[in-house]
């Protein structure tokens, strides 16, 4: 005689079948949400270093205006000028002019509240969205021992919690460059500008 399974061993059986996949279901859904979390924080790393690194290049090139400018601070646009990174644009393909000045071209940096975007010289820099950017530039004075001071405060949240009235809530990344020159003449160099990252 063939003997089948009673009521109790199915109701067991689907019982344990119900408790395995809902452990694996468990392990593969906190697997996949800190594997967001981390995918994140790493394009919002890439995109504050993205934006480091361009701001870093320029400045290692950048030409002090007048004394006397005004200070900047929470802006969300940044203007100064540079020397041409152009090679032989100069007099024997220098970055002088015939007068012997280098040749300024002019660099901007435009935080779109709209778009959440940094733009250089009016191109996108990056993909990367922001909730907040925050330029600020402390020029150099008469008299003034301290040298120039630049900086960008970098605040990043995912890009599904951006404009949404719960956006202070979300995780975010928050990053603050400062670039400081000592001196501030035309006879240096800008290449020795010190970074500091908070």
């Amino acid at each position: 005689m063939r003997r089948g399974f009673t009521l109790l061993e199915v109701i067991v059986a689907f019982f344990l079948v119900c408790a395995l996949f809902g452990m694996v279901y468990s392990s593969f859904s906190t697997g996949w949400r800190r594997s967001d979390k981390l995918s994140f924080r790493l394009q919002a790393l890439q995109a504050a270093y993205l934006v480091r690194t361009v701001l870093a290049a320029d400045l290692a090139s950048y030409i002090p205006g007048p004394a006397g400018q005004e200070a900047t601070y929470d802006s969300p646009s940044l203007g100064f000028k540079m020397v041409t990174p152009e090679d032989n644009a100069g007099i024997e393909g220098t970055s002088l002019d015939e007068d012997l000045k280098p040749i300024a071209i002019p660099v901007s940096y435009e935080f779109d509240k709209k778009e959440h975007r940094i733009y250089r010289n009016n191109k996108p820099l990056g993909q990367m969205k922001f909730a907040h950017v925050a330029f600020f530039h402390e020029p150099y004075e008469d008299g003034m021992e301290k040298g120039e001071t630049v900086g960008v405060h970098l605040v990043i949240v995912p890009e599904k919690m951006l404009d949404r009235a719960d956006e202070e809530k979300a995780k975010r990344l928050e990053v603050k460059f400062t670039f400081h020159c000592p001196q501030t003449t035309l006879a240096r160099v800008y290449d020795d500008w010190a970074v500091y990252t908070f």
